[in-house]
């Protein structure tokens, strides 16, 4: 039985109960910064139309922040003489994009509120505010979140999930941020836009184990596009790979789930998902309509992530420069 079938995931559009953190709401800039939503999503417009990659990277912006530290924006702070910071971390170095955006945003806001908006609930708008834009899809942003001034490459490489993890590498390590099994597996649906790069594709085409050299969850038809991309004599390369695969790859909808279960992924950990029942039902579940209920599922999935490990109150501070401490 799927769980559409059980109820598990509703057929038809329901009203969505979102979780709420007792130190964050979404009016929490109506009175000292007004113009603070305005001005982030005036900068998302116009730079969407310069970038149309700018979705997926925004998400990726997001989920990247909030894995580390909590989402406190220590992603975007720069490596020193002293300190290689998470943008330098091996999970994020080419390849993690959208901090020219944030500091647009940013330098906009503090135009309009100097010292008032904090770089964490910029990243946290602009992801939100990308996906409604480009594919109409809202969820609430609460706000109030405080800027963090520890940025560490090492943290960024323990905490983020690998690419190459199993299932229960996964559940575990979204459990660590306090998001559930059910999380984990919609939040991989924004695999559904973004690239890769044949560093990462390489070993699971080429050099799958020491007896198989190619993981065998790969359809035989998506190996060959792959290995076309990332030649056997090109183990380094920075080809950029398209996460899906399929016509019409790098929007936002639940096509990733049915590359999933065709064998069309990208990630070892995207395959991982059909190797347990509860998943294997969920992603086919997921995949079955195009934006309901996986549009609905993905926003709260998003809001629950917002809320890891933030800073408020005098726990952080508003950093002016979002790359600087």
């Amino acid at each position: 039985m799927t769980l559409l079938a059980t109820g598990l995931l509703p057929r038809i559009a329901r009203a969505v109960v979102y979780p709420t953190h007792p130190h964050l709401s979404e009016g929490y800039y109506d009175t000292t910064c007004p113009l603070a939503k305005i001005d982030v999503w005036n900068v998302l417009v116009q730079q969407l139309a310069l970038n149309k990659n700018l979705p997926a990277q925004l998400v990726r912006l997001f989920f990247h922040d909030c894995f580390v530290r909590g989402c406190d924006a220590s992603i975007l702070i720069e490596s020193t003489a002293g300190n290689v910071a998470e943008i330098g971390s091996r999970a994020n170095l080419n390849s993690i994009k959208g901090f020219d955006v944030i500091a647009k945003a940013k330098s906009k806001v503090e135009a309009d509120c100097p010292g008032i908006v904090s770089c964490a609930d910029i990243i946290a708008l602009a992801a939100r505010n990308i996906l409604q834009m480009s594919r109409g899809i809202y969820f609430p942003v609460q706000l109030g979140r405080k800027d963090g001034v520890v940025s560490i490459a090492a943290e960024a490489d323990a905490n983020l999930p690998s690419p190459f993890l199993n299932y229960t590498q996964l559940v575990t390590s979204f459990a660590n941020q306090g998001l559930s099994e059910k999380d984990m597996v919609v939040l991989s649906g924004a695999h559904t836009f973004g690239v890769t790069h044949c560093t990462v594709i390489w070993p699971r085409i080429w050099a799958f184990s020491s007896t198989v050299l190619t993981d065998p969850a790969l359809k035989a038809s998506h190996v060959a596009k792959l290995k076309a991309l990332c030649p056997f004599d090109q183990p380094d390369s920075q080809t950029e790979v398209p996460l899906d695969s399929s016509v019409g790859g790098n929007f936002f909808d639940s096509n990733y789930y049915d590359r999933v279960v065709d064998g069309e992924t990208a990630f070892v950990s995207d395959s991982a998902l059909l190797t347990t029942p509860f998943a294997d039902a969920l992603v086919r579940d997921l995949g079955e309509f195009t934006t309901v209920p996986f549009f609905d599922e993905f926003g709260l999935a998003m809001v629950k992530m917002g809320q890891i490990n933030v800073l408020t109150g005098s726990e952080g501070t508003i950093r002016k420069v979002c790359s600087k401490i």
